[in-house]
């Protein structure tokens, strides 16, 4: 998924939505931006704003004990 975080569109680049697993990460309604920032701020409780969160997630690494099996790789792209 990519995400703009200054016009907050999402733009999906590899969909596997047949996979049941995928849908335990995220659900196809929640291929979105606020989709992404709500899952996000569920799993670690924090309400905070998606590019803040993400800070803190390329900072620290992505670590969800719901998830053992889940990466999170993030990358700042060319507009």
């Amino acid at each position: 998924m990519e995400l703009n975080l200054k016009t907050k569109v999402s733009k999906v680049v590899y969909d596997d939505n047949d996979s049941a697993s995928s849908k335990m990460v995220l659900l196809p309604e929640e291929k979105t931006y606020s989709g992404l920032e709500n899952r996000i701020q569920w799993w670690f409780n924090d309400h905070r704003p998606l590019p803040e969160l993400l800070v803190d997630l390329q900072k620290y690494g992505f670590n969800y004990a719901g998830q053992q099996n889940l990466d999170l790789k993030i990358e700042e792209l060319d507009d």
